[in-house]
């Protein structure tokens, strides 16, 4: 019995030699600490002074936070947020760990997206990959986009688990074409993102030009859903108030964009895009 104790021992001893612990470990980190230090790369040069080539140096970091955020809770408003968060702001080449992670499994996620034990994997990379298209392709494919959407929609619709079915249709929702946001609100309707998803349909209001409608229905939004808040505790008035002072500063309305901004400002201080809000009001009063 003594030498058996004395193998598991020695044995335990040369496993954390040959497998030493990362620096970002996601096993010692809280789920909350996921989210909340992805959310901070993610966002973090946006906007920013810092050199466009000096942006987004550990975007590794975020993106393989956003896959254990995934895998533990795919049902959560925060799967939500951290899928939307990626975007097109990034800057996918200046980080070499991303790039060779993603141009090693490019290929699965692309061809084999339904593997399950990588779903949450394929679904945050092919999030990625719709984003960025061929930025890192060399040389340049043309059907990156169209590829991402084919297999997120193959996760949509077949995969057997909702949640990650749900998850792969909020990667599609982006910009302003509704056919995904609608597909979401009719096979989702209790979803816990949906009031998101539909301030999210309010931008094609937006590029429309159809200002007022667009300014009465965030504001139909903020009452139904005024008990709803972010993971961060902010409520839900804040990110439609967001929108509400691009869509004031479009309509020159300097006063109102102000008033808004004000509110965010009481309420969520640290709001992410709050620096950028403040520029846009200033660039709007500089061309009155």
């Amino acid at each position: 019995m003594h030498k058996i104790k004395s193998f598991f021992l020695l044995f335990s001893i040369i496993i954390l030699f040959i497998f030493p612990h990362t620096a970002y470990a996601t096993e010692e980190i809280s789920f909350d600490d996921l989210y909340k230090n992805s959310m901070k790369i993610l966002f973090r040069y946006y906007p920013s002074t810092i050199n466009y080539h000096e942006k987004w140096t550990d975007l590794h970091i975020a993106v393989d936070y956003s896959v254990e955020i995934i895998k533990n809770k795919p049902e959560s408003l925060e799967a939500y947020f951290i899928i939307n968060a990626i975007g097109q702001q990034i800057t996918w080449g200046n980080d070499p760990i991303f790039k060779e992670k993603y141009l090693k499994i490019r290929d699965r996620i692309l061809n084999n997206p339904l593997e399950e034990t990588n779903i949450a994997e394929s679904i945050i990379y092919l999030r990625c990959s719709f984003m960025m298209g061929d930025e890192l392709m060399d040389p340049p494919t043309n059907d990156t986009v169209r590829r991402c959407v084919e297999s997120l929609e193959k996760i949509n619709k077949y995969y057997h688990e909702s949640e990650y079915n749900a998850l792969a249709l909020i990667a599609l929702c982006f910009g302003a074409n509704d056919k995904y946001h609608n597909e979401f609100i009719n096979k989702y309707p209790k979803h816990v993102a949906l009031p998101y998803i539909f301030l999210g349909m309010q931008f094609k209001k937006y590029l429309n030009g159809e200002y007022d409608a667009q300014i009465k229905e965030i504001n139909n939004l903020i009452e139904k859903y005024k008990n709803i808040k972010s993971p961060e505790g902010w409520d839900y008035s804040i990110d439609c108030f967001h929108d509400l002072i691009w869509t004031y500063c479009k309509l020159n309305d300097i006063e109102n964009a102000k008033k808004y901004l004000k509110l965010i400002e009481e309420k969520a201080p640290d709001y992410y895009f709050i620096e950028n809000l403040r520029n846009i009001i200033n660039a709007t009063k500089a061309i009155e």
